[in-house]
């Protein structure tokens, strides 16, 4: 029996904090209690579907996070990170944020993950109408996330990138799927209103969407781009979606620079995303 938190931040990063533990329940057929998505559970009304995964009520989480910083200081400082999840420890608390690359678990078990977390019906009957209404033959649909807000102090802002970096991406990206005879439409995810005029981009922002299906239209996309963040990482596991992390420096000149991810930071291929890159 597993209780696992998240570190408390938004959406994707508790997403990516769950993910390897429901993994673990089902590899290792072990209970685990999720402990902090209350907040979020009503966009995702399959959670009860698996047996061995529940999720509880959070007003438990202040006393829950307590019990685990115990236990942990009981441990001497053994990491917890390291503590190797065959080992049966009855009631352990667990930081699932600190599990997030565990990409092994996560990919083994990815379909039983997906079912977990797979939105409300309204949510995937608006996407796929969205989607269905860009689709023509010989068109490449590139999701492209502009994260904005929080990331204006997230990193001392080193991924609030301007209008003009995600313009010259765009651009970019264009002219390569253009050389090989398609024609380029862009999603705009962001969350902020964005007033774009741009000529010479065939390009659109959902009027008044919001997170979750934003997050959803990004997995339905062809390709992804988007600063690094666990939001454009989840759309592009759960659709299995190539995905371009956005650097400052970036000048994208193949398609095949774009790579599925597998779990936070860890792309399908087994290369790994560092800040270190930058």
């Amino acid at each position: 029996m597993k209780f696992v938190r998240s570190n408390g931040s938004q959406l994707c990063n508790r997403l990516w904090s769950y993910a390897p533990l429901v993994g673990y329940s089902q590899m290792f057929n072990e209970n685990v209690f999720i402990l902090d998505f209350n907040g979020y559970s009503k966009l995702f009304p399959n959670l009860k579907t698996i047996t061995k995964v529940h999720f509880i009520n959070c007003n438990l989480t202040t006393y829950c996070c307590k019990v685990y910083s115990y236990i942990k200081f009981k441990l001497k400082g053994e990491d917890v990170r390291k503590t190797n999840f065959t080992r049966r420890i009855g009631g352990l608390f667990i930081n699932g944020w600190e599990w997030r690359s565990s990409a092994d678990l996560i990919t083994s078990n990815r379909d039983c993950i997906l079912e977990l977390f797979s939105p409300t019906e309204l949510v995937v009957s608006k996407c796929n109408n969205i989607i269905n209404e860009l689709k023509e033959d010989n068109v490449t649909i590139v999701g492209v996330h502009v994260r904005k807000g929080d990331y204006k102090t997230f990193m001392d802002g080193k991924y609030c990138f301007s209008d003009e970096v995600y313009l010259k991406i765009m651009f970019q990206i264009q002219f390569i799927i253009e050389n090989i005879n398609n024609k380029v439409k862009f999603i705009i995810t962001s969350n902020e209103i964005l007033k774009w005029d741009i000529q010479g981009l065939d390009y659109f922002q959902v009027s008044g969407s919001t997170s979750i299906e934003d997050l959803y239209l990004l997995s339905l996309c062809d390709y992804i781009i988007g600063p690094p963040s666990t939001f454009s990482m989840w759309a592009s596991f759960y659709g299995q979606v190539p995905l371009k992390l956005i650097l400052s420096t970036n000048k994208i000149q193949s398609i095949n620079e774009f790579k599925i991810i597998n779990a936070v930071d860890v792309f399908e291929d087994g290369s790994l995303f560092s800040t270190e890159e930058i």
